[in-house]
């Protein structure tokens, strides 16, 4: 008997250790994928920030090209309004219009000012009330002449909360002609 339990003690601490291994195995590969698992999610991460600041920065390319494209257009406006200005100048010298009265008015293009001299009032004022017509009433709006190249005056409608512009027109001093742009 007593070799029949040598057997069975040893058979049974043979069972313990086999399941002790397997508990330690069992744990280190559970340990080893909780930090793979972490490893993966935190590669993740920096890939999505990665995304995040390639689209914070192309969202910022594009706002610069916006920007730059306004500030060209804001430059070719000044420097045709510099130019009829140039040219309004020397047609009031050589000539004189007894019909009507001449005085400085302001003109503003974009957010600066600019000072327009010596363009006619009543012409001014008959480009804008043109204008006024045929937009309607409306006193969300005011009206702006941004530039005048002859007898067509060029007049935004904008509006008075956001002081952006609603609409452009054209607007032909001689013939009364007014054109939405």
């Amino acid at each position: 008997m007593e070799l029949k339990m040598k057997k069975i003690i040893i058979a049974l601490i043979c069972i313990i250790l086999i399941g002790v291994i397997a508990i330690v195995v069992y744990y280190q590969n559970a340990s080893n994928t909780t930090y793979q698992v972490g490893n993966i999610n935190s590669g993740v991460n920096k890939i999505e920030n990665i995304i995040d600041t390639i689209n914070k920065t192309e969202s910022e390319i594009q706002n610069a090209e916006k920007i730059e494209a306004m500030e060209k257009e804001d430059d070719e406006v000044v420097e045709t309004t510099n130019e009829e200005n140039t040219n309004i100048e020397s047609n009031n010298e050589t000539e004189t219009d007894n019909n009507s009265t001449t005085s400085n008015s302001q003109t503003y293009i974009g957010e600066e000012e600019t000072s327009v001299e010596n363009t006619s009032i009543s012409n001014d004022e008959k480009a804008i009330n043109l204008v006024k017509k045929e937009w309607g009433e409306d006193d969300t709006v005011y009206y702006n002449i941004a530039y005048i190249n002859g007898k067509i005056y060029n007049i935004s409608v904008n509006s008075k909360d956001t002081t952006g512009v609603l609409a452009w027109y054209s607007v032909n001093i001689e013939t009364e002609e007014v054109v939405e742009n």
